[in-house]
């Protein structure tokens, strides 16, 4: 009874303890402390440098190494353009031209030979198989297939004849005389500096000069709209 009486008491002074020191302030703010440090946010980690990658550097040099290029083949190509001062208006006109152009070209070209090729279908399929296992190639075959290329780059050069004639005449209804005749001239003169044949009629060099400037240019367009927005930059600051 005794020892209880003793424990009794001690629970009775520890509770009058936490009572004073929680009327004192003491429990309070430490309580309050414990409870505002579970909502800090955790401190970010260090930042790691990042690790170059060197794949992803190649490519970037690559494509810098292809931009460079692509200047410089529009640079040489404004050899010829610039001389002519065409207008945007004109550089309107020619980039619907030359797309058009271009599509129409590009989409018979790509049915060139197709039905010749079709109809070979079972017969090139069982030629490969034969092939494979060292069996000899028909000569038939073979011969059937070079008439084939033969006909179809037959077909190629009359499509891009009939290509330069067409572009060529409409760019001379868009191009004023002088434009046309400084065109020509400039085939002309690079030739003889090449050292090559420079016969021919005006007609025939400007036609070379639109082979070479527009035909022969997969970029002619996107130079074209370039030189476009130059001109009219220019305008704006003026």
């Amino acid at each position: 009874m005794r020892a209880k009486g003793n424990s009794a008491r001690v629970h009775v002074a520890l509770i009058a303890i936490f009572a004073a020191l929680l009327l004192g302030g003491l429990i309070g703010p430490l309580m309050v402390g414990r409870s505002a440090h579970a909502q800090v946010p955790p401190v970010p980690s260090p930042t790691v440098p990042s690790v170059p990658d060197p794949a992803a550097d190649d490519v970037r040099k690559a494509k810098e190494f292809g931009d460079l290029l692509d200047a410089l083949d529009d640079i040489d190509r404004l050899h010829a353009l610039n001389p002519l001062k065409i207008t945007p208006d004109q550089i309107d006109k020619i980039i619907a031209v030359e797309t058009a152009a271009a599509l129409s070209y590009n989409k018979k070209s790509a049915l060139l030979g197709v039905p010749e090729i079709m109809t070979m279908a079972d017969e090139i399929r069982a030629t490969k198989k034969a092939a494979l296992a060292g069996e000899a190639i028909p000569k038939d075959f073979d011969d059937r297939v070079i008439k084939i290329q033969a006909d179809i780059t037959a077909k190629r050069d009359r499509m891009s004849k009939e290509n330069l004639r067409s572009l060529s005449t409409t760019l001379q209804t868009i191009l004023s005389p002088a434009q046309v005749a400084t065109a020509a001239k400039l085939s002309k003169d690079a030739a003889t500096r090449l050292g090559q044949e420079s016969e021919g009629t005006d007609k025939q060099w400007f036609n070379s000069y639109v082979l070479d400037t527009f035909i022969n240019n997969p970029r002619i367009v996107v130079l074209l709209k370039s030189i476009r927005a130059a001109a009219t930059s220019n305008a704006g600051t003026k």
